[in-house]
């Protein structure tokens, strides 16, 4: 990736952010989820085999925290261990309660 590449997604990333002061990790975002009945899985493109990260399951209401509440747009970002990766698809398959997201590491 081009430097000027780079330097564009990143100016992105802080747009989409702005006015948003609380970005989790994506593990910390649904953290005490009770009696949760939909399944968040993350699909990483373009990465090493073997990068996975653990499943989560969440509440309707925690399909918000996907939105953000500033320009009532879906996060474009987020990070995984620190590390920006650019949401590419928000897949939502209503028969199995699942929301898959597809996301690209920002090198």
């Amino acid at each position: 990736m081009t430097r000027a590449k780079k330097e564009k997604i990143l100016a992105e990333m802080k747009a989409c952010m702005e006015g948003y002061d609380n970005i989790d990790e994506f593990l910390a975002m649904f953290q005490g989820s009770c009696g949760s009945s939909y399944q968040v899985e993350v699909k990483f493109e373009d990465c090493e085999e073997d990068t996975s990260i653990c499943g989560q399951l969440i509440d309707a209401k925690d399909f918000s925290k996907f939105i953000n509440p500033q320009s009532n747009e879906f996060f474009r970002f987020l990070r995984f261990d620190d590390h920006p990766f650019r949401i590419r698809k928000y897949e939502i398959d209503p028969i199995k309660n699942k929301l898959t997201l597809k996301v690209r590491k920002i090198d």
